[in-house]
């Protein structure tokens, strides 16, 4: 169960985002001149509480990491995102050792003089540059991620029974696995669900979304 969970978190970290939090910051860098600046932290309700399930777990720790590893090493989504499991498993190490010290849900940590935020969120302005810093306000923001403009056109081309998956697979990113795998999955309800389907990666969605935008337009 914990290489399946494991797989399921890293895999679904760029899914469409649901809420978004935005923070108004103060920081003090290591040169102490002190700079104001807002940060948003978008993200989806679902992975958020798998995210803090995973993270209260006991078997969370480097040894549970490495042994789920192996486990996922024999899994198809284990074997087909190998290269990217490998790239974030020092970070998901390093995240393991701190993540249990979180006691509030904004999740602050100095790390290596950068501000990070929601455990796997982090803030690229003055980075490596903060010596301190504090929340001087938090705002939560309610979003429809279904009923943009294009997400709209997305789930329409997607669901359009005209589109074939021989036309999905000359899409660039767009494996023929993925495009049967798309029409396979009609109807698609949103844009979380489609960055499920296997073998549709994170830069095959931006592609077809893409494609879908001037689809019809000729």
């Amino acid at each position: 169960m914990l290489n399946l969970l494991m797989l399921n978190l890293l895999l679904l970290i760029s899914c469409a985002n649901t809420d978004k939090e935005v923070y108004k910051l103060e920081t003090t860098l290591l040169d102490n001149t002190i700079d104001t600046f807002n940060l948003e932290v978008r993200y989806n309700k679902e992975l958020r509480k798998l995210e803090t399930d995973f993270v209260k777990s006991d078997m969370f720790n480097e040894a549970g990491i490495n042994t789920a590893y192996a486990l996922a090493a024999t899994h198809p989504l284990g074997i087909f995102y190998n290269d990217t499991l490998q790239k974030i498993k020092p970070s998901l190490i390093q995240f393991s050792k701190i993540a249990k010290n979180y006691a509030d849900p904004l999740g602050a940590k100095l790390i290596n003089n950068s501000l990070v935020f929601s455990r796997s969120m982090q803030v690229d302005k003055h980075s490596g540059q903060i010596q301190s810093f504090k929340v001087l306000s938090k705002t939560n923001v309610k979003l429809n991620s279904d009923s943009g403009t294009l997400d709209f056109k997305l789930l329409q081309f997607i669901n359009n029974p005209n589109v074939t998956a021989a036309q999905l697979d000359k899409i660039p990113y767009v494996t023929t696995k993925a495009a049967a795998n798309i029409v396979n999955a009609r109807p698609v309800k949103n844009a979380y669900d489609l960055n499920k389907i296997p073998y549709v990666t994170d830069e095959a969605v931006k592609r077809i979304r893409l494609y879908a935008e001037s689809y019809g337009n000729n």
